[in-house]
């Protein structure tokens, strides 16, 4: 009986330091303002069965959101305050009066890129000349970089726009062809450019200045204030997460292939996929993201605010 009482003793001291060990564990709601994108998700799920989170003191639940603008919409609620979102969506949040910061840059992402049909005759920029080019909608940010990439190649009034809504209508606008070109990320079609059916003609990445931002962690105002150590801890935890993804390709091919990829589309994306390790934030990067919105009239001048006030680098010295 004495026995069974100490057997009895030690489980429940056992059981209390495991509730103690989980207490002591910071919760922490994590956001991607996409959940479909390699970039947005992979630091997320490494992050979790590698136990990054765990390691840098955080028990997190990844929260996938349909779109930058839902995503600050939670943020703006107090429903969520940190995760990853790409750089023109943070900084017109922040325009709109949204209390939000840049915490960290990835250094990942994909730019915007002209795709056409696999057997097409258009090769290069200059021959796109008199064609048409399929955009998600007028106004956003297909349209601004697609008409920067146009304005570069110096075919700016030359082209024509339509409009198509969603990725299955703009492919099936260009295998129809209803558009002889379409703008979008290399990560979205990437099982197509891996069999030969699409293929990238022009990228934003030609014609951007070398220092750009693309990718990254922007986390509430209010969050900074109340709970910087678990913004700390979140960074500390991506950044394990990046790291790992650079030095393990394959594990990072196969999650992509979980997540509907082909094996060929997976490695398509490897190929341009590499983290920052330190998250450093490049001021003149988001400086000229910044004169960017500006430039295309996606944010007014007056609006949006400087570029000192759109990052904290407390996070990543």
């Amino acid at each position: 009986m004495a026995r069974r009482y100490i057997f009895l003793g030690l489980l429940a001291a056992m059981l209390s330091l495991a509730g103690l060990n989980t207490m002591a564990l910071g919760q922490l709601k994590f956001g991607t303002s996409v959940g479909w994108s390699p970039p947005y998700y992979l630091p997320v799920i490494a992050a979790e069965e590698k136990g990054f989170w765990k390691q840098a003191g955080l028990e997190a639940e990844w929260v996938p959101f349909r779109g930058s603008s839902v995503m600050y919409r939670a943020v703006a609620a107090g429903s969520i305050g940190i995760g990853f979102t790409d750089t023109s969506a943070a900084i017109q949040a922040a325009s709109r009066g949204i209390p939000v910061l840049i915490v960290a840059d990835t250094g990942a992402g994909s730019p915007f890129s002209l795709f056409v049909k696999g057997n097409s005759p258009i090769k290069r920029a200059k021959d796109l000349r008199g064609k048409t080019i399929g955009l998600g909608r007028f106004g956003g940010g297909h349209h601004a970089y697609t008409r920067y990439m146009i304005k570069q190649a110096g075919l700016e009034g030359k082209i024509k726009y339509v409009a198509l809504g969603g990725m299955r209508a703009r492919i099936a606008a260009l295998k129809t062809g209803s558009a002889d070109t379409i703008v979008t990320t290399a990560d979205s079609v990437a099982n197509l450019v891996a069999t030969g059916e699409l293929r990238e003609v022009v990228s934003a990445a030609d014609y951007l200045p070398r220092e750009w931002s693309y990718l990254i962690i922007s986390a509430s105002r209010e969050m900074i204030k109340n709970s910087p150590d678990k913004i700390s801890k979140a960074v500390k935890a991506i950044l394990l997460a990046s790291a790992f993804i650079n030095g393990h390709r394959t594990w990072a091919i196969d999650k992509m292939q979980a997540k509907g990829l082909s094996r060929d589309g997976a490695r398509e994306v490897a190929k341009r996929l590499r983290y920052s390790e330190d998250g450093k934030i490049n001021r003149k990067a988001l400086e000229n993201v910044r004169k960017f919105l500006i430039d295309y009239k996606i944010v007014k001048r007056g609006k949006i605010p400087e570029t000192a006030d759109l990052y904290t680098d407390r996070f990543t010295r």
